[in-house]
Order: C-alpha cells, then structure tokens, then sequence
C-alpha cells in the first residue's frame, strides 16, 4: 500500500485533512473527511502551464523574446 501525502487528525470538535503540514479541509464528520480525501488523491494533478490563463500563454508565446 503506498503512503498518501493527505492525512486526516481530529483538530477540536472537526476532522481535518493536512497536506504537507498545512490544513486544507475541516469537516464535521470523519466520513465526509474520508470522502474528500479520496477525492483529494484521484483528482488529476494541475500543470502550471495549464493553470495559466490563455491570454498570458498568447504574449508569452507572441511578445516575449528571451536575450540570446
């Protein structure tokens, strides 16, 4: 079984998901914790190029010209 970069710690009153040592989802109940969490490990990973809006890619690829 491979380790998950999520884990899930009961934090006051909520079951919270950390990712790296950071808190990114707090819920009443450990089964919606466990739901999210998978969620959180299936979803597909987000490349920066793909995050980056089309018109920036556009002046990147037509305006910017690197020093040779």
């Amino acid at each position: 079984m491979s380790s998950s970069p999520f884990s899930i710690e009961l934090h006051g009153s909520d079951y919270v998901i950390f990712h790296k040592d950071q808190i990114i989802a707090a819920f009443s109940t450990i089964e919606a914790a466990f739901e999210a969490k998978y969620d959180f490990e299936t979803r597909p990973q987000v490349t920066a190029e793909d995050k980056m809006p089309p018109s920036i890619r556009w002046a990147k690829e037509h305006l910017y010209v690197s020093a040779v």
